[in-house]
């Protein structure tokens, strides 16, 4: 009773603080047992009482992360989480693990727990985006067949990568999971060697269709099309008199 009072008495941007650091550690599911067991989750939202498969998804994410921090061995997880409109080269754990934690919440009772946390907006904006994107996520990377790198990385590119960690942990389908690992760890990072100011070199004029070019152009490195400068060049000038 002393500990909930305790927890009651703290305000959301100390109760997040408090609760991002033991997201942080390397085995969250140890502290939050230890909450859930105190019954201290109910200081953080009503709803946040275990669900079912709150457990499982929990040391799914720890896998996960274990994973990501071995293959992801070069990339800083404390840096801040970047926007999932840009490449992200860091990531936020214990993001993920919140995520697992509050899956179960409605749309409601997420948007007044993140309100009471005073969360980071770019924060909710990936987590939200995290929620409700494996909607669309999980049935195109389940169909059977094969399916082009690039098609994978259009489907994943507008994600931050803690909302990536957080599909992992929810598949078992060994397929899925491959092609949600080979983006993590390959697709992700690949970019054309071409620029906008090598377009310009080659005599293109500048417009809307730069930006188609140089999605041709990473589509092409992605799916194997291309693989030196040269074939870039070619690709790109033979793009350009088709949009023309």
């Amino acid at each position: 009773a002393v500990q909930m009072e305790l927890f009651h008495r703290l305000s959301g941007p100390r109760l997040l603080n408090e609760l991002v650091l033991l997201l942080s550690e390397d085995s969250p599911s140890n502290g939050l047992a230890r909450l859930r067991d105190l019954d201290l989750l109910r200081c953080i939202h009503p709803d946040l009482a275990a669900a079912p498969r709150t457990k499982g998804l929990i040391n799914a994410v720890e896998r996960t992360l274990h994973w990501a921090s071995m293959a992801l061995a070069g990339e800083d997880k404390d840096a801040q989480a970047t926007p999932p409109s840009e490449p992200a080269a860091a990531y936020h754990p214990w993001i993920v693990v919140f995520l697992a934690l509050c899956e179960h919440l409605s749309p409601a009772a997420w948007d007044e727990m993140v309100t009471r946390l005073h969360c980071a907006k770019q924060d909710v904006v990936i987590m939200t985006a995290a929620r409700t994107g494996w909607n669309t996520v999980g049935p195109a990377l389940m169909r059977r067949g094969a399916m082009r790198p690039s098609a994978i990385y259009r489907l994943l590119h507008p994600y931050a990568l803690e909302a990536i960690l957080f599909f992992m942990a929810k598949v078992t389908a060994p397929m899925v999971n491959k092609r949600l690992a080979d983006y993590v760890t390959v697709s992700r990072s690949v970019h054309p060697v071409l620029s906008g100011k090598d377009l310009v070199a080659l005599g293109l004029t500048t417009g809307p269709q730069f930006r188609a070019i140089l999605d041709r152009l990473l589509d092409a490195r992605l799916d194997g099309e291309v693989h030196t400068r040269a074939d870039e060049v070619t690709l790109a000038q033979a793009f350009a008199a088709g949009v023309r």
